[in-house]
């Protein structure tokens, strides 16, 4: 098997930048959802331009199905939004899987 690598070149930064993490992989010739939790920054510096964390789809579940949810930022604190429920809660979830970050 042969490494490779995949770049990603941006020619101009947005104003709302959107991150979709991998969150299938292959395992024994199946499709599986990966669970491994991803660590992402509050403030995200992207070539020389800093953005910050608006909010995150999340999904809690399988391939064949599952529950999604989003935290969202709103005058500066974090909310869990979940159906009819709205609570506060922390920016980061291990779940996430749709990260929105705002231009600062």
């Amino acid at each position: 098997m042969r490494l490779a690598n995949k770049q990603l070149s941006i020619a101009q930064y947005p104003r709302v930048l959107m991150v979709q993490l991998k969150r299938f992989k292959q395992q024994n010739g199946k499709k599986v959802k990966n669970n491994e939790v991803v660590h992402y920054p509050e403030v995200l510096e992207c070539g020389g331009v800093r953005y910050k964390f608006n909010s995150a789809v999340v999904h809690e579940g399988s391939l064949e199905g599952g529950h999604y949810w989003a935290v969202c930022e709103k005058g500066g604190r974090y909310y869990c939004f979940n159906d009819e429920h709205v609570k506060e809660a922390e920016y980061f979830h291990k779940n996430a899987y749709l990260l929105f970050y705002t231009m600062l």
